[in-house]
């Protein structure tokens, strides 16, 4: 078998080069691989300047005869949102949704700018009423009924007694005398 052989040309079939195979005999990278000029070929010449900077030529997709599956299946997407790859190597979109009643979500397929996630908020339209209040489990109020002088504790740490219920007090306080009767007596005598 001789050291030469006839190779066609890509692109033109009828027409062929001859390669002699000992024309790359030795040519190691960073050992005897060499310029023109004779010197090595080393890694810092194929990076430029800064090492850490790989010299990358960017890719002409409209060059590339085999587009990978990926970028395809990317490219044929019907639908907008955050793309995913599946377990089975197939691609879809996804979109954030809220949590009714715990979250809202605005842009949930990114579509229009950034996602954004907030904590749902319940209104609070009852003015300065007093209301009963019901938390979830992450503090936000959930659930508000109207209160009444019965949901409110008494005592010496609240101090807070309807009328109706400072006389109730005052009159049936067991062991003492009447001072609802005493107080009247005060300011209206007999």
């Amino acid at each position: 078998m001789g050291s030469k052989f006839k190779v066609p040309v890509y692109g033109t079939p009828h027409k062929a080069v001859t390669v002699d195979t000992r024309a790359t005999e030795g040519a190691v990278f960073g050992v005897s691989l060499v310029w023109p000029d004779g010197r090595v070929v080393t890694v810092a010449d194929l990076r430029g300047d800064d090492p850490d900077t790989p010299n990358a030529t960017p890719t002409l997709w409209r060059l590339v005869r085999e587009i990978p599956r990926n970028v395809e299946e990317v490219e044929n997407l019907e639908s907008a949102g955050l793309v995913v790859r599946q377990p089975s190597q197939d691609w879809i979109t996804r979109v954030v949704l809220p949590t009714i009643g715990r979250t809202t979500v605005a842009n949930g397929d990114g579509i229009a700018g950034d996602i954004v996630i907030d904590l749902a908020v319940v209104p609070n339209t009852d003015g300065g009423a007093i209301l009963l209040t019901e938390f979830d489990a992450y503090g936000r109020a959930f659930k508000r009924n109207p209160a009444t002088s019965d949901n409110l504790d008494e005592g010496d740490e609240h101090l807070y007694f309807t009328n109706a219920r400072a006389v109730d007090a005052l009159e049936t306080w067991d062991g003492g005398p009447d001072y609802l009767q005493l107080l009247l007596d005060e300011y209206d005598p007999p």
